[in-house]
């Protein structure tokens, strides 16, 4: 009978890594399509977070001004429902993402099951 530790690492731990770069993919999606909604409906608090995009326009103050933005609630000042749910959905999202990254990351750096 295989020991638990041998069940994490030949099917929980792969399968871990697949979903983890699967919500990446998932994530860079739902960005590109919040940011082309803020862009269209919300030009002001798009221009207010430095117009950020996935790759051409990332630099550490316009993620700080989306995350302040999603995290903070900015987008229920907007009065749009539909903003405000998938920015509610967004932060679950990112919750969950970086318990899972973290999650494998400790494991990793743990030295997973060859730590004795």
């Amino acid at each position: 009978m295989e020991s638990s530790t041998g069940v994490f690492e030949t099917i929980l731990f792969p399968a871990l890594g697949v979903i983890v770069t699967v919500t990446v993919v998932v994530w860079f999606y739902q960005l590109t399509k919040l940011f082309n909604y803020l862009k269209l409906n919300h030009p002001d608090a798009y221009k207010e977070m430095g117009e950020p995009a996935i790759f051409t326009n990332n630099t550490p103050s316009n993620n700080v001004a989306f995350l302040k933005f999603l995290l903070g609630c900015k987008h229920k000042e907007l009065g749009d429902n539909h903003l405000e749910q998938w920015c509610k959905f967004l932060a679950r999202f990112l919750y969950v993402y970086v318990v899972l990254f973290l999650g494998l990351f400790v494991y990793l750096i743990g030295g997973g099951a060859n730590a004795s």
